[in-house]
């Protein structure tokens, strides 16, 4: 079964995260002692247009009253792009801006959907046959970033 896709991003904020005085990974080691940065967890995904949302939703509901799985309602139906990262929030104008131009260049595409698979831990989704359309925007996406 195809399905057609339209191309958004989402911006997911997840808890707050407060960098230690004495940061423990490299990468923030530039930060000033007594410097804290907020910083929140986002994904950029690929949304589904509204029918297929409102099946997977569905299924989401199903699996919440039977399985009391509560987490997958936190985000809607996507495919992800680029996985769940960290991001200053005083430099989240700047992504949006970034991400913003690039959703505007891209075009609606299809993609198959077929059967479940899973990660842990304990996420089940719906497997996307690999697509080269889906394989040029997430590489795109990544010269961007």
């Amino acid at each position: 079964m195809k399905r057609k896709i339209y191309v958004a991003v989402r911006w997911v904020p997840q808890k707050p995260f407060t960098l230690p005085s004495k940061p423990p990974i490299p990468y923030f080691s530039g930060l000033h002692s007594r410097t804290v940065k907020t910083m929140s967890l986002y994904f950029i995904a690929a949304m589904p247009d509204e029918k297929i949302q409102k099946e997977v939703t569905t299924f989401k509901r199903y699996c919440q009253r039977h399985f009391g799985a509560e987490h997958a309602l936190k985000s809607p139906p996507h495919i992800t792009l680029i996985p769940p990262y960290r991001w200053r929030e005083e430099q989240l104008p700047a992504l949006r801006d970034v991400l913003d131009m690039f959703a505007l260049g891209q075009t609606p595409f299809e993609v198959q959907l077929k059967d479940f698979d899973s990660f842990p831990p304990r996420v089940i989704f719906v497997n996307v046959v690999k697509n080269k359309h889906l394989d040029e925007l997430h590489a795109s996406l990544l010269r961007k970033m």
